[in-house]
């Protein structure tokens, strides 16, 4: 499972415009109406990957060398010097 039900969500719809400024995911299929929000500018939208990052998130824990992926490379999420967005992560 996951967010919201896949149909339009009265709870989003109905909720006051400053209520919901951002979000922050990494799949908007189960919520189509906040999808469609940051889609038409409404709202600012992130969507981070984030099967790599929770096997980043694993690899630390399990104290392994890492998890090397090209998912994200050439991104705004990409950590290489001067080719990803930076620190504009710390905007969110």
């Amino acid at each position: 499972g996951g967010e919201g039900s896949g149909e339009d969500d009265e709870t989003i719809e109905s909720a006051p415009k400053p209520m919901i400024r951002r979000a922050i995911g990494s799949h908007y299929g189960q919520v189509p109406l906040l999808g469609s929000l940051v889609v038409d500018g409404i709202i600012s939208g992130w969507t981070l990957p984030m099967g790599s990052i929770s096997r980043m998130i694993r690899a630390q824990a399990t104290h392994a060398p890492g998890h090397i992926t090209t998912v994200g490379l050439g991104t705004y999420v990409d950590p290489t010097p001067g080719v990803g967005n930076g620190g504009a992560a710390n905007d969110l």
